[in-house]
């Protein structure tokens, strides 16, 4: 499993231990058995974990291990989603995915 899968993975299991409900995303381009790529799921750009807090609020994670960053389109959703007075943010560690669903 590649370092970003695992944080993932890390960030469900404390949502689950917290009484969160999270989602994996898995947006993109997908390959084929045959070769073919293909686009599946939800638009470019959307974060990794979808994250429902037991308040009625919805997060969203993008979780990355450094030395990667956002792509431009993933940034533009969570700038979008900021505006509209969602949580949503890059986090390179358990630590930051919970100060962006909890909004510390």
């Amino acid at each position: 499993m590649d370092p970003e899968h695992r944080l993932m993975n890390e960030v469900c299991i404390w949502c689950g231990e917290h009484g969160y409900l999270s989602f994996r995303t898995n947006a993109g381009t997908f390959l084929s058995a045959d070769g073919t790529h293909y686009v599946k799921g939800l638009p470019q750009g959307f974060p990794d974990l979808l994250v429902l807090r037991p308040d009625g609020h919805a997060c969203f994670v993008e979780t990355k291990v450094h030395p990667r960053k956002a792509t431009p389109e993933q940034e533009r959703f969570i700038a979008t989603a900021r505006s509209m007075g969602y949580r949503a943010g890059v986090a390179y560690s358990v630590e930051e995915a919970v100060s962006i669903i909890d909004g510390v």
